[in-house]
């Protein structure tokens, strides 16, 4: 089981032979000159009774990484079962199936690897990429914020029911001549119709609109977070996955258009008599295929962010992906503590820090962040 061995006494096949149990305390005292006290293996005797035999079963623990080899560490001469034994202290004995022998040369090699798992420890740093790191700007998330917007665009969408020229009201069509180059064409909406479509788009927007502040953010690059893993040692590290955790309202992402898909914002409805246009979003994000993963992002809170596995080489200096961050206005003015942990498929144990990045005092302000239109901006990360 996992790795331990078991001892039988009173045991052979077919047979059982009871045994007279001798007190833990006393068995101790005989064994450790052969086997070592704390130097020597973890192991633990248990009595139980079989078909009323007393049979002896001591449960050696499974060796860890670091562990040496266990000698035998007092020589033994005597017979066991009509059976001479003749053991130099110092040997070294192995169990493979079916069988117990004395260690061979491979043995030997299996052991020493074994015993230098204790020397190599992780030992790395995540760090920021930049000394000292750029501060990071936060969003206006504030209900009040969201209430401006909404009142701003409502205004802007409910104009157009009071520019002068054609009324659709008795089913007159307006001439687009705005949607170039996609080209005019007639809008046949009535002014109820086009009320309906503003009302539903600011509901949807109202809803989404932390999401799509995060979004925004990311679009205009805000926040990028860049770290950077360190190998202080000359030891090669293969495969170190770093995981980050990050409390408190703040959303990630590896691209603009994840952001943009996880935001779901609407967009506003074309203007009514100027409809026809491609919504930028949507062009953008035929130009701008999606990228290969960098790994996997949890927005829930904490927001966890596993980066894939990188390798390190000796005194090695690996930069991670950037994280695009989307960060709420409760950390302005503050450092935003990032959490981390590492591990190393090629050691063993979990290594774990923090890093402390600075957040800009002034919010940005969301009528500035969010362009009032079609919703989306011409900004973009790289």
């Amino acid at each position: 089981m996992e790795g331990c061995s078991y001892l039988l006494i009173g045991v052979e096949p077919g047979k059982l032979h009871n045994i007279e149990p001798v007190d833990t305390a006393d068995l101790t005292k005989w064994l450790r000159p052969y086997v070592g006290g704390a130097a020597g293996p973890q192991w633990d005797p248990d009595y139980l009774d079989v078909d009323g035999a007393t049979v002896l079963i001591i449960t050696v623990s499974a060796p860890r990484p670091g562990d040496p080899a266990f000698p035998l560490r007092k020589e033994f001469s005597g017979t066991i079962s009509c059976d001479r034994y003749n053991m130099p202290e110092g040997t070294v004995y192995v169990r493979h199936p079916g069988e117990t022998r004395q260690a061979n040369a491979a043995d030997v090699d299996m052991l020493n690897g074994r015993a230098r798992g204790s020397a190599r420890r992780l030992d790395l740093a995540v760090v920021p990429a930049t000394k000292p790191p750029p501060a990071l700007r936060a969003v206006d998330d504030s209900p009040h914020g969201r209430t401006l917007w909404l009142n701003a665009e409502r205004r802007r969408l409910l104009s157009a029911l009071e520019t002068d020229g054609a009324s659709s009201e008795s089913g007159v069509k307006r001439l687009s001549t705005k949607g170039k180059p996609f080209g005019g064409f007639f809008d046949h909406r009535s002014d109820q119709e086009y009320e309906a479509e503003v009302t539903e788009y600011l509901r949807v927007a109202e809803e989404q609109w932390v999401p799509n502040l995060q979004a925004r953010a990311v679009a205009m690059a805000l926040a990028p977070l860049r770290l950077a893993i360190e190998n202080p040692t000359e030891e090669n590290f293969a495969a170190v996955e770093v995981i980050l955790r990050i409390e408190g309202e703040v959303a990630a992402f590896w691209t603009a258009e994840m952001a943009e898909r996880h935001a779901a914002f609407p967009d506003a409805p074309p203007l009514l008599g100027k409809g026809g246009y491609m919504a930028l979003r949507e062009a953008q994000a035929m130009m701008n295929p999606r990228p290969r993963s960098s790994g996997a992002i949890d927005n829930a809170r904490p927001l966890l962010v596993h980066h894939l596995p990188q390798d390190l080489r000796p005194l090695g200096r690996v930069l991670l992906p950037v994280v695009w961050l989307g960060i709420g206005a409760q950390h302005a003015g503050r450092l935003l503590t990032i959490r981390w942990s590492a591990t190393s498929s090629a050691v063993t144990g979990l290594l774990a820090g923090v890093v402390d990045i600075p957040v800009q005092d002034a919010v940005v302000n969301s009528l500035t962040l969010v362009t009032l239109g079609d919703g989306s901006d011409g900004f973009s990360i790289s």
